[in-house]
């Protein structure tokens, strides 16, 4: 265990109860935070981005593809259309590899996108309680925790539960919610707890 500048900062081993606090202010304090619970891991989806980039893809694809029309139109040896094995046209061997380069990537991007897109969205509540604790602590600075703002695009990587005590435990929260601004019961697991201090910046009504 060391000291530094009044802050206790510890490694906790794997049999260790270790509060939020105990790790460094600033991400480790906000990773161990974000450790604590599952529906902690919001994160943006980047629709707006990722719409660009596969635009770009599309129209890359899309301009090989009018230049292979336009080499098979130009080929003054028709054997070379009707068998590939015989076909020594080095500018189309060279446009059909790099056709096949760029569907392997414009594939890779569709499928990568299609996960991230469909994965669920993330709690109100889960959001409000991450604002509240970077708002208490000031851990992150104000432009690294703006992500938190763009609440219309958040997902969350936590498994959905469907469980009857679940939904009755999520119903009760969002009542004590709408009452009362600010409200966040949380769990932690992995061996992780909040302080009661910080745990109060995410409890106390607003």
């Amino acid at each position: 265990m060391t000291s530094n500048n009044n802050e206790t900062n510890i490694e906790p081993s794997k049999n260790e109860t270790s509060l939020v606090e105990d790790y460094r202010a600033g991400y480790p304090r906000f990773s161990a935070l974000v450790a604590a619970n599952t529906d902690f891991f919001v994160c943006r989806r980047f629709p707006r981005l990722r719409a660009r980039l596969l635009l770009l893809k599309q129209d890359k694809l899309a301009m090989l593809e009018t230049q292979l029309d336009e080499l098979d139109r130009n080929e003054d040896r028709p054997l070379f259309l009707g068998m590939s094995r015989a076909d020594n046209n080095p500018a189309r061997k060279s446009l059909l590899a790099e056709i096949d380069s760029h569907l392997a990537e414009y594939d890779d991007f569709l499928n990568r996108s299609h996960k991230t897109l469909n994965l669920k969205k993330a709690l109100s509540r889960d959001v409000s309680s991450l604002e509240n604790w970077v708002d208490a602590t000031s851990c992150i600075s104000r432009d690294e925790r703006e992500f938190l703002h763009h609440e219309r695009e958040l997902l969350t990587l936590s498994a959905s539960d469907d469980s009857a005590i679940k939904k009755l435990e999520d119903w009760v929260e969002d009542l004590l919610v709408d009452r009362y601004k600010g409200f966040r019961a949380v769990e932690f697991p992995f061996r992780i707890k909040l302080s009661k201090r910080l745990e109060m910046s995410l409890l106390v009504p607003g």
